[in-house]
């Protein structure tokens, strides 16, 4: 596989051979791996190939790799150490090595242990699937997931684009840029770590129960928590709090992660709740053709629940809402919440079609505040990785 600027990727055989053939000697170790040079190669020492070969020849012998629940400890590790990376930076290493040092403790050679007992280096010869090569250098293949969520972890701003199967996405934070980033369909995920120091503002990472609760559910705060707890029964839905619709909850709400698929299955019940709540309007001009209120105001009020399907469960656009952002529908579906609000007491079949504008301005609200995870960054439990390298 090669990237569009012809520098050769590979995985796994195919990636150690090519290490080994360019680990000429010890400088090369050295300039891939830095002063943990001996953590990852040794010398070939079978007599009969070193005649044949220089006296210094090396080979990788081990990988770097992160599995499962290590990825906890390692962003807990990276979120206490990571405003030192920018000191002690070198040009040339594998940008994956800040990882692997923050994961390494006071340990013989040959305990290359975590306090886990989990060994964080596997021999590369038995388990040639964590090694990648991107840009002449090692690369570290990594379960994608868990370095989405680092960035996320860290406080940063998320600049995602995408087009015809490719995608750049560039995690900002205080002390590192991640940029994780598809060329096209074919192509694999690549990633690179650029350690930097900000001059102005703070670091502000997400609390460890947060970024855990995103590793391992999809979303940063329980299922109890006064954003979900009314709309996680997937039979019925409960009317949303108060502090939801009034904009109470508006900044938490901003603060709070939540990935693809948790996001689809609001999509279809905000789905379900605009189709409710249409078929509500259209029994109310039938069986109350006579009210001025219902009469002048069902027609517009369903209008604007088609535009809301259409941007904001659906995602596509019509000739209904060509110029409308979910942030437009959004105070557009609050405004007709009020209109019945304002006008229940007075006309009370309003209190059939109430609840179902209460929902629908509540999930309107986290699908439009709530920092997604766009679809391709969304891999949890999907087993995708990446390969972690120059660029």
């Amino acid at each position: 596989m090669e990237t569009a600027a012809g520098v050769p990727l590979a995985v796994g055989i195919q990636a150690l051979k090519t290490l080994n053939q360019w680990l000429k000697n010890r400088e090369i170790a050295e300039a891939w791996y830095g002063s943990d040079v001996d953590d990852f190669t040794k010398p070939i020492t079978l007599a009969k190939v070193r005649r044949a070969l220089s006296l210094d020849e090396m080979r990788v012998d081990m990988a770097f790799t992160i599995q499962g629940e290590q990825w906890t400890e390692l962003i807990r590790k990276c979120l206490e150490k990571c405003y030192s990376w920018h000191n002690a930076r070198y040009n040339g290493e594998c940008c994956w090595l800040p990882l692997y040092r923050a994961m390494k403790q006071d340990r013989t050679s040959n305990n290359k242990k975590n306090n886990d007992g989990e060994t964080v280096l596997k021999p590369a010869e038995k388990y040639p699937s964590f090694i990648g090569t991107i840009s002449s250098l090692p690369a570290a293949h990594l379960e994608a997931w868990g370095l989405v969520v680092m960035g996320y972890a860290a406080g940063g701003t998320l600049r995602f684009s995408e087009a015809s199967g490719a995608f750049y996405a560039t995690f900002d934070t205080y002390y590192f840029v991640l940029l994780i980033k598809r060329e096209n369909m074919a192509s694999p995920t690549v990633a690179h770590l650029t350690p930097i120091n900000k001059n102005n503002g703070e670091f502000q990472p997400y609390t460890e129960n947060e970024w855990k609760k995103l590793f391992l559910t999809g979303r940063s705060r329980e299922e109890s928590d006064d954003l979900f707890r009314w709309c996680n029964d997937p039979c019925c839905l409960k009317e949303p709090p108060e502090e939801l619709i009034n904009g109470e909850l508006d900044q938490k709400i901003k603060q709070t992660i939540i990935d693809d698929p948790h996001a689809q299955v609001m999509k279809d019940k905000l789905r379900g709740s605009i189709h409710d709540c249409y078929d509500a309007w259209e029994n109310l001009e039938r069986n109350h053709c006579t009210c001025e209120f219902i009469k002048t105001r069902a027609d517009q009020i369903k209008t604007n629940l088609l535009k809301s399907k259409l941007l904001s469960a659906d995602e596509t656009r019509s000739s209904y809402c060509q110029e409308m952002t979910a942030n437009d529908l959004t105070r557009y579906s609050e405004k007709q919440l009020k209109i019945v609000r304002d006008e229940v007491d007075n006309i009370p079949p309003l209190k059939d079609v109430l609840p179902l504008h209460k929902v629908i301005v509540s999930f309107m609200k986290l699908l439009s505040l709530s920092k997604r995870v766009p679809k391709q960054l969304s891999t949890r439990n999907t087993g995708e990785s990446l390969l972690l390298a120059g660029l």
